[in-house]
């Protein structure tokens, strides 16, 4: 199979359900940024910076839920290598047992072929606004 954006999404997903970062890395620059500034109570670092930041990335998100899957719902072509991306996520607290589902957004870039950026929303203005699109373009 080519790779093409859309296989670089699908296959990230794939890794991050495996909890396999290290068969990510492939997939990504090595200087890729993964951001939650826009994600309302992430609790750990905002940012997660290159290779070793997807480590402590899966590592935070690990010690956080133990059973979780994360399915994209949508995805769109944005051009200038721009993905929006819908995202549901279905987990249970490594802690407390309890179930959660979650819906929220991603803006990705995509460079030489690559993932370089991801930057994690909630809130479903903010994102349209940052990706320059509404809701009827969707």
């Amino acid at each position: 199979m080519p790779v093409t954006e859309r296989t670089l999404v699908r296959r990230s997903y794939d890794c991050f359900n495996r909890r396999d970062p290290e068969g990510a890395f492939p997939l990504y620059t090595e200087d890729c940024r993964w951001s939650f500034r826009h994600f309302s109570g992430w609790p750990d670092e905002q940012e997660y910076r290159g290779h070793a930041g997807l480590v402590r990335l899966f590592g935070d998100f690990l010690s956080a839920w133990g059973e979780f899957a994360i399915h994209p719902t949508g995805l769109w072509d944005l051009g200038d290598d721009r993905w929006l991306i819908r995202c549901h996520m279905e987990a249970t607290g490594v802690s407390s047992g309890v179930p959660l589902e979650a819906d929220f957004w991603q803006l990705a870039k995509v460079r030489d072929r690559r993932i370089h950026t991801v930057d994690n929303y909630t809130d479903d203005d903010e994102v349209l606004a940052d990706a320059g699109a509404t809701a009827h373009d969707l």
